[in-house]
């Protein structure tokens, strides 16, 4: 099990060229991004422990890929990726590097100022603002989000449903490391939700998915299907910010917000939280849009 102060010293020894924007969005979020770091940190090592330098390693070749593609994409104009079916034999369906791309993926949780203000976002306005009681999370990754909510909420149950085994089992692991016996996780496409899903959950999360579908707009349509009449939905995209398995490219926010619409879904409150452009010739800067929905 490590904390923050390992994860630190292995960046900074190992990973020279990550260790100053650490420094200082650690600087700028103080002890709150700081107890985050720990709480992530000791509970995902925690299921490695003969591995204590996998979550750093995870973080570091999560950062130099996403650097190295977004500076692709901005050269380029278009997403390396653009076919579903790669993305889910590579990424989704590779058990090994679905694992330490969702643990990079964590890390960055603390480790990135706009991933760090989205979790904000989440805590802060999302869940304070709903009352859950049966929750469904599509594509929970490395679990993070709907444990939180779990903790914040004793009475709410979870159901989250991912397409990779890999996220499954990862999002089991680490709700059993967290003494979380509120969840279950199904391995289930969540463009193909069956009638049993529809109007079943009064709040629903679903963080940084559209991006990685060829037809996010059937997404927010399943999304609204399986909402309660007053249930409350989170829901992230991707804007200008290339990953791995992103193949849908948004270039605005109002693009995001029109499937929303089209969807039956209706925007109560949102964020937007990027960082700077790598080149002159981006179509716009990498952020994700942070989204409050209600059901029309």
């Amino acid at each position: 099990m490590i904390d923050l102060d390992f994860f630190q010293n292995q960046i900074r020894k190992s990973y020279p060229a990550l260790d100053r924007s650490l420094e200082e969005v650690l600087a700028d979020g103080g002890q709150r991004v700081r107890t985050l770091a720990d709480r992530i940190l000791r509970n995902y090592s925690a299921l490695f422990p003969n591995e204590p330098e996998r979550l750093g390693r995870a973080y570091a070749i999560l950062v130099t890929e996403v650097n190295r593609l977004q500076l692709k994409y901005e050269m380029t104009g278009h997403y390396t990726e653009s076919e579903y079916s790669r993305a889910l034999t590579n990424v989704y369906r590779n058990d090994q590097r679905m694992t330490d791309y969702m643990l990079g993926v964590a890390c960055t949780q603390f480790a990135w100022p706009n991933h760090f203000e989205l979790f904000r976002f989440f805590e802060d306005r999302f869940l304070k603002c709903i009352r859950p009681a049966n929750v469904l999370e599509i594509a929970p990754g490395h679990g993070l989000l709907g444990l939180t909510l779990l903790e914040h909420h004793a009475s709410a149950r979870l159901t989250g449903i991912d397409i990779s085994p890999a996220s499954v089992r990862l999002s089991g692991m680490i709700a059993e490391q967290f003494g979380q016996q509120r969840a279950r996780y199904i391995e289930q496409n969540a463009l193909e939700l069956s009638h049993d899903f529809h109007d079943l959950f009064d709040t629903v999360i679903c963080g940084e998915l559209m991006e990685h579908l060829p037809a996010p707009l059937l997404l927010c349509q399943n999304i609204a299907k399986a909402m309660t009449p007053n249930a409350e939905a989170y829901v992230t995209a991707a804007i200008t910010a290339e990953a791995p398995d992103h193949i849908y490219e948004f270039i605005t926010e109002d693009e995001v917000i029109a499937l929303y619409e089209e969807a039956g879904l209706k925007v109560v409150e949102r964020l937007c939280a990027g960082t700077k452009p790598l080149t002159g010739r981006a179509k716009g800067a990498p952020r994700v849009l942070a989204t409050i929905l209600r059901r029309k």
